[in-house]
């Protein structure tokens, strides 16, 4: 036969399970609206004009002297800034 602890902790757990599916299901809703939230200021940045200071920084590439983060090379490319 079944106890009254028996039962508590099913329905405990069943409980606990539904939140935990909630929250998940909430969570990917919530990504999925800042994820389109940000696709629509990106596309804003790029109908402004060529000269707006937001648009030139989007545009701007960053470059590192060494591309290669390999160990071997790190030396050399620390020894290259040093050297500048």
């Amino acid at each position: 036969m079944f106890t009254y602890s028996y039962i508590l902790l099913h329905i405990v757990t069943y409980f606990l399970l539904y939140i935990v599916i909630f929250w998940y299901i909430l969570y990917i809703i919530t990504a999925t609206i800042l994820q389109q939230n940000r696709l629509r200021w990106y596309e804003h940045v790029l109908q402004k004009e060529d000269n707006d200071w937001v648009k030139i920084y989007t545009e701007y590439e960053v470059g590192m002297p060494c591309q290669q983060v390999d160990q071997r090379k790190l030396g050399d490319c620390v020894k290259r800034l040093s050297d500048t």
